[in-house]
């Protein structure tokens, strides 16, 4: 769970600042992206980061069944984590072989599977985070059909 802070001022002839812990928290296990552009998520608020969640046309557990498969036979990945409703892989990069963590969220209530992609090194990506969750987004929409 993660805790939003919000910021509240009073103007009074001056801003008084005031911090508050909201007690709105996002029901998600996907960490959030770093200042830095080399991270894609689908909850994340800011523009450079932000991307679609996947929404199956099909069956949610189909896709769901179908994109641990992609991620356990496809190259330069590895399954890290794997619980009911998250999955956490690693993603190698071909030429430079960083390492990259790839997060998913299957969220009934929403019918959707929530990502992220994110670099652990560097400052620019390149656009591989969002491509890579592109890539994965065309495949499973590939098997919907």
């Amino acid at each position: 769970m993660q805790t939003r802070k919000l910021q509240l001022g009073l103007l009074f002839g001056s801003l008084l600042p005031l911090a508050l812990t909201s007690s709105l928290s996002l029901a998600s296990n996907l960490a959030d992206c770093p200042s830095s552009p080399n991270c894609v998520s689908s909850d994340s608020q800011t523009e450079q980061h932000q991307i679609d969640a996947i929404q199956p046309k099909a069956s949610l557990d189909e896709s769901w069944a179908a994109l641990k498969a992609y991620i356990q036979q496809t190259p330069r990945f590895a399954l890290i984590e794997q619980q009911d409703n998250y999955l956490k892989a690693e993603a190698t990069t071909l030429i430079m072989r960083f390492t990259d963590d790839v997060e998913f969220e299957k969220r009934p209530a929403d019918n959707l599977i929530a990502v992220r992609s994110a670099s652990r090194i560097g400052h620019s990506d390149l656009g591989a985070n969002r491509q890579r969750i592109e890539e994965i987004r065309t495949y499973l929409s590939s098997l919907d059909k």
